[in-house]
């Protein structure tokens, strides 16, 4: 994967060390709590890398890129991953599972 250039201010960083962690714990909570699959991926700007928090419950495993929508331009964000770029960050993903 390409070399990202960072490009964000204080205020963003700091926006993602403070609710990063939080957000990584109720991901794994959830999943947990309600015995369903939860899986979540962000940039962290400060680190330059991928931050990720997943629970998958016995006896399930992850789904294929195209199941989860990463293999479609239809997401329920406002903000867009292009086809490939889904697709790629989802096998990147997945991979460091197993």
């Amino acid at each position: 994967m390409a070399k990202r250039r960072n490009t964000h201010n204080k205020k963003q960083k700091d926006k993602v060390r403070k609710r990063g962690t939080s957000l990584q714990k109720k991901t794994v909570e959830l999943g947990e709590t309600a015995n369903v699959l939860t899986a979540l991926i962000y940039w962290n700007p400060t680190h330059n890398h991928f931050e990720k928090a997943v629970h998958v419950p016995e006896g399930q495993s992850l789904p294929d890129a195209t199941e989860v929508g990463l293999g479609s331009r239809s997401c329920h964000s406002a903000n867009h991953v292009a086809t490939d770029q889904g697709s790629l960050l989802w096998s990147s993903f997945t991979g460091i599972l197993h």
